[in-house]
């Protein structure tokens, strides 16, 4: 099965953590998740592997069945690694996670109709590491890092949007944020280690009361527009120039809100409530669950022209193996398709956010 590495790198308070706690409270512990047809026919959950014995007899992995719900809830609980994500926003750190000291990893399956898809691990790196990357012990971590950086299939930039709201007074004020932000840092990694790559710039905290209220009613068009023309710009190109499957998107998100609000207030002990987590995620795996239905599709294809022609019970047999097989084929060709769909509506609705400047072309639809 396919493995998809997903690298969310940023610097320290960017909000890297709470950006994957949303991916926790969006993916895992919602039983509601991110659907990709419009009749809840096909649905797509990241459950971590450790979870998957607790409820390999069923036949949903989010049963509506009290029992197992409380057991997956248990097993959450029972995780240092989930517990620091979803329970440690304490009254000690201000409701706040604390700083990512080590580098930790999930091993997720996606899933579709109880059907596993691909493994999906997401990556959460020290912020310290970008932002001081120059000390000997730090600078060979860094350089580390960079190794695995460019080795990750699709890249989650984190731009914290308060950040960059205190910048905008200003062409160098702008910079400055930039460099806070290390922005330009990290996607210099990227652009000199060239691969087949999904990337998004997730612009965290957008609904923080530093964000005008303006900002958020113009779907943060102007944070946006200042991140097109001073990454976007410049790095497009590069990033989709090195190969088919290479995208980037710029997609405001926030995990403690609706992204609407007006004020960014702190409730100890309350659900994460993640906005746009979700397409950022599926924006990132895109391009590969694409190609992993076509495989499918096409293993499929083969099977059926391989059972040949038969007589008798053997015939019969034939036949129900066809059947089974062409009905994979239409699941696979589903999933494809509403994912091509789900895509393009993201895309669409970045474009009216950020119209691509007129001198980049080649644009991936």
């Amino acid at each position: 099965m396919k493995k998809i590495r997903i690298a969310v790198i940023g610097g320290s308070g960017s909000g890297k953590s709470i950006f994957i706690s949303g991916v926790i409270q969006s993916f895992i512990r919602n039983t509601c998740n991110f659907t990709i047809s419009q009749g809840n026919e096909i649905s797509f959950h990241l459950h971590t592997k450790s979870l998957i014995e607790i409820v390999s007899d069923s036949d949903s992995f989010f049963d509506s069945n009290a029992t197992l719900e409380k057991r997956m809830n248990e097993a959450i609980k029972d995780s240092e690694m989930i517990d620091r994500y979803t329970l440690g926003r304490d009254n000690e750190s201000g409701g706040f996670l604390d700083n990512t000291a080590l580098m930790t990893e999930f091993n997720m399956v996606l899933r579709g109709n109880s059907k596993d898809i691909m493994d999906v691990v997401i990556t959460d790196y020290p912020g310290e590491l970008i932002d001081s990357p120059n000390g000997t012990e730090l600078k060979d971590q860094y350089d580390a890092l960079c190794r695995q950086i460019a080795e990750s299939d699709a890249i989650i930039v984190i731009a914290d949007a308060t950040m960059i709201a205190e910048h905008l007074g200003s062409a160098m004020e702008m910079q400055n944020a930039l460099r806070v932000l290390r922005i330009n840092q990290i996607f210099g990694t990227l652009n000199a280690n060239p691969k087949r790559r999904s990337t998004v710039i997730a612009v965290t905290k957008s609904d923080h009361n530093k964000v005008t209220a303006n900002m958020k009613s113009n779907g943060f068009a102007e944070v946006c527009s200042f991140l097109r023309k001073n990454v976007y710009s410049v790095t497009y190109t590069t990033i989709t120039g090195n190969g088919a499957g290479n995208y980037l998107g710029i997609i405001p998100v926030t995990a403690v809100g609706d992204g609407k609000t007006n004020e960014h207030n702190v409730i100890i002990d309350h659900n994460i409530q993640a906005h746009n987590i979700d397409k950022a995620i599926m924006f990132c795996l895109y391009p590969y669950l694409s190609s992993a239905c076509e495989e499918m599709i096409g293993e499929c294809e083969n099977k059926i022209i391989s059972l040949g022609f038969s007589v008798g019970e053997e015939r019969r047999k034939r036949a129900a193996a066809n059947d089974v097989l062409s009905e994979k084929i239409s699941y696979y060709k589903k999933i494809k398709n509403n994912t091509t769909a789900i895509y393009r509506s993201i895309t669409e609705e970045m474009k009216e956010v950020y119209p691509v400047p007129a001198t980049i072309t080649g644009v991936k639809r």
